[in-house]
């Protein structure tokens, strides 16, 4: 074939496409699992497998990258191949595999164009213009989608010094833009500021104006992501810089010294006046590190797995399925679930066991002997290359230093910049020297030699992966419409219900659509008045709860939800093997031992169902105070609940008898219970003593507090609506109290003869559903709208508002749940011994 007939020139300009529209698309790694998006990278990822396939037929040979470059990417090959034996989730494993396929064949044919100085300087430039439009795109959409509105609301609301308020610890309010996550932009920029100054410094004329702002924007890019994890990238990018320089630039010493001082300074400037770099930094210096708690966790998690699968791996892909298994009973509440364990050497080893060590590891040594050899030669190259030998390795480590905070070898823009800048390498280290080829020297005489049959098999294995992608992503595409169906102002339940049955059916392995089916009817049974109905959507919610749990066995989402239908379809004996399950799996898991205390209690379980809701109570302390405890069935149980829920404080207090945490739940407990005596002496020892005012025959408390505004409505009725306006500004200053609240605060006040009775008997209920937050985004499927868990949570509002220091919501604290684990497990044995 000759090569004006040949369409490896036309898959190239397609591979570029599809590379620049996920780098600049915006929210673009989310777009990737919505329909059709999903099928729109599929085909990208096509593109350079049929590049490599078409470029090998029509040159008869694999031109070699060279210099060890082609035995590390026959390792990861073999790696990935090894991670997909014994894994519990084969499709999820191979769903992943196959993306890395597309990104390491993309090395073969983009090297062809790289044998000369100006093919290399060509390649860096396209690169640097994308990186230039990559920075003034992420910025300008986050001034004007995130930064603008938030100042705008801000000012509305009046708070002074808006810009100075802006705050970087929330993470709606970071640099999303356009990747769909902070962590995913601070990575692509590590990766790209050292194109934009490699550029800088290799051009003479206006275009070092042009690149040295895009420096500054993409510097000022990366302030605004607010990524520990891009300080950490940027700081050792610089140090590498600084030492490229140092060893192989003609710069003077004096000015690379003058550049290390002021890149420092930047750096300081980074966290000095960043309130979320600030929080992390000057505390670790202070030897306390509650900031990587997150991450530790996940640390602990991938630990696990990549122990029990040293050698294969447990899977790419089986991380997020897997996660909940191993999860330690010390995470608490934190960390509940995620797709990606945020570090990459922790995930290499959890899904590729030693394999995926030794890739992580060996890179960075691969990286230093590539350059070991270089050293003699470093100085005599030409200017380009030598300039862009210090950019690919300023940004290869620094990427590669971010990476222990965060996974991002999923994302395709950042993915397709590390496989340009590594083939950029492969490149420099031939020094044009001519390309070894496999075979050296083909017959073109000869139609079918080797390479050609390779070529050939390559089609067969493309139209084998292209048949199985088939019905994922008819299963992608029925669902979506499925769930547009549910959209539409009177939702067609039959439609969803057949489409998202056709998905399941296509992708049975795939959980997300039989719990989208199962919440989803789930609810409608819920909503339905007509009996007959309720119970056949009850019953079919179930069905689809347990294909799903069977596809997904670790998923507390699934037990959990599945027991609350039970308990609903009057069937408490299945509830209650469901919450044991879900109580193992996440046993700080709000909601889960109430749960199954009232499935244990329709079982006339009476004993275990007491020490199941004083669990959900020692966990979970202000649940004490829900209004479901003033009447009904409950209200009987209360007694009983109180007192074992006590019993286990004196308990734990025998243990533990300093420990400041236990002290403090047990004195929030007893002051609502009534027990005064022991309120004070928890009080007096644990809290500040300005709150022994809320005991009886006491002082008022301190007028200085949100607590003392409140009690003082009772005695200043007149002022009653503006003091309880105050004490709600102390405690929510960015958010006013609603018409609604106001009205029924004011009417329950009313109604109570005084502050104690208000605050236990009569104050306002709060009745919500937790939301699943990050159900969509972790099952890598965002088509769907995100699920609630179907128990009705009931609150104390005035104490959710203002009590939470009397009753901790502790979200993580090793100590704590270690704790509680024994009469966990303890009851653990009773229900397996009942049973």
């Amino acid at each position: 074939m000759s090569a004006s007939k040949s369409p490896a020139p036309l898959l190239a300009y397609f591979t570029a496409f599809f590379y620049i529209l996920f780098s600049l698309i915006p929210d673009s790694h989310s777009m990737m699992v919505a329909w059709s998006w999903v099928f729109v990278w599929q085909v990208g990822l096509f593109c350079p497998l049929l590049w490599f396939l078409v470029q090998l037929w029509d040159n008869r040979r694999l031109y070699l990258l060279g210099n060890g470059f082609d035995l590390g990417l026959i390792a990861i090959v073999v790696s990935l191949g090894v991670s997909t034996l014994g894994t519990e989730f084969p499709q999820q494993a191979r769903w992943q595999a196959w993306a890395c396929f597309g990104f390491i064949a993309a090395l073969y044919p983009i090297s062809r164009w790289l044998n000369s100085v100006t093919g290399r300087y060509q390649l860096f430039l396209g690169q640097g213009y994308l990186s230039l439009a990559f920075v003034a795109f992420s910025l300008a959409l986050w001034l004007s989608r995130t930064f603008l509105p938030e100042i705008e609301r801000l000012r509305d609301l009046g708070v002074d010094g808006a810009v100075q308020q802006f705050d970087f610890s929330l993470l709606e309010l970071r640099n999303w833009a356009p990747l769909g996550h902070q962590n995913y932009v601070a990575g692509y920029l590590i990766l790209c500021l050292p194109t934009l100054l490699g550029l800088a410094i290799l051009h003479r004329d206006w275009r070092r104006w042009l690149w040295l702002t895009g420096v500054v924007i993409g510097a000022v890019d990366l302030y605004t992501t607010s990524s520990r994890g891009g300080w950490l990238g940027l700081a050792i990018a610089s140090v590498v810089a600084f030492g490229f320089a140092w060893g192989f630039s003609q710069i003077r010493k004096f000015y690379l010294v003058l550049a290390g001082v002021i890149s420092t300074g930047v750096l300081g400037i980074f966290v000095l006046t960043n309130n979320r770099l600030y929080n992390l930094v000057v505390p670790i210096l202070q030897g306390e590190f509650g900031e990587l708690n997150y991450r530790w966790v996940n640390a602990q998690v991938g630990g696990a797995m990549g122990l029990d699968h040293w050698w294969t791996g447990a899977g790419l892909g089986n991380a997020f399925l897997l996660y909940q298994n191993y999860r330690p009973i010390t995470a608490g509440r934190l960390s509940e679930i995620i797709y990606q364990l945020h570090s990459t050497p922790v995930q290499l080893w959890a899904e590729m066991g030693i394999w995926g060590l030794g890739l992580f590891f060996g890179s960075i040594i691969f990286l230093g002997v590539i350059l070991w050899r270089l050293r003699g030669d470093v100085k005599a190259m030409v200017r380009e290359d030598r300039i862009l030998l210090g950019s690919i390795y300023t940004g290869l480590i620094g990427y590669w230093a971010l990476s222990w905070t965060d996974y991002q070898l999923d994302n395709v823009a950042i993915s397709g910049i590390i496989t340009i800048l590594v083939a950029l390498l492969a490149a420099i280290a031939r020094q044009d020297h001519p390309q070894r080829s496999l075979p050296s020297q083909p017959n073109p005489e000869k139609f079918l030699g080797k390479p050609r049959l390779v070529a050939l098999g390559l089609v067969g294995v493309y139209g084998a992966v292209a048949i199985w992608l088939a019905p994922i992503q008819a299963a992608w595409e029925r669902s979506s419409t499925g769930f547009l169906a549910l959209r539409q102002e009177t939702p067609d339940y039959d439609r969803f219900v057949e489409n998202l049955t056709a998905a399941h059916d296509l992708a049975p392995w795939e959980p997300y659509y039989s719990y989208q089916l199962g919440w989803n009817l789930g609810e409608l049974a819920l909503q339905t008045a007509d009996l007959e109905q309720r119970q056949r959507y009850l019953q079919e919610a179930i069905q689809w709860f347990d294909r799903g749990n069977q596809a997904s066995p670790y998923r507390e989402f699934g037990r959990s939800n599945v027991a609350w239908l039970h308990i609903a379809n009057n069937e408490p004996d299945l509830a209650t093997a469901e919450f044991y399950e879900s109580a193992q799996l996440v046993p700080a898991k709000r909601g889960v031992f109430y749960g199954l205390g009232l499935s244990l209690l329709a079982e006339e379980k009476t004993d275990l169902a007491v020490e199941a809701i004083a669990l959900e109570i020692l966990r979970d302390p202000q649940f004490i105070t829900s209004p479901i405890w003033r009447a009904g069935g409950l209200g009987e149980l209360y007694p009983a609940v109180v007192a074992r829920v006590m019993g286990h404080y004196e308990q734990l207090l025998e243990q533990y008898p300093d420990d400041p945490l236990l002290h403090r739940c047990r004195g929030g407990i007893a002051w609502w219970i009534g027990d005064f005596a022991l309120a004070e002496t928890e009080f007096r020892q644990y809290f500040d003593p300005t709150v022994l005012g809320l005991l009886p025959d006491r002082d008022a408390l301190s007028q200085e507090t949100a607590i003392a505004q409140l009690q003082a409505t009772w005695e200043n009725p007149e002022k009653r609506l503006e003091l309880l306006e105050e004490a709600w500004a102390e405690v929510s200053p960015q958010q006013p109290l609603s018409d609604q609240q106001r009205q029924e605060f004011l009417t329950t006040m009313a109604n109570s003869p005084d502050f104690a009775t208000w605050i236990r008997v009569n104050a306002p209920a709060l009745q919500y559903r937790r939301q699943r937050s990050g159900f969509n985004v972790n099952s890598r499927h965002i088509d769907g709208d995100n699920p609630t868990d179907f128990w009705t949570v009931s609150e104390n509002l005035a104490i959710t508002t203002w009590f939470g220091e009397f009753f901790p919501a502790v979200v993580y604290e090793p100590r704590f749940d270690l704790q509680l684990q024994p009469l966990r497990e303890s009851l653990y044995a009773a229900l397996e011994t009942d049973n």
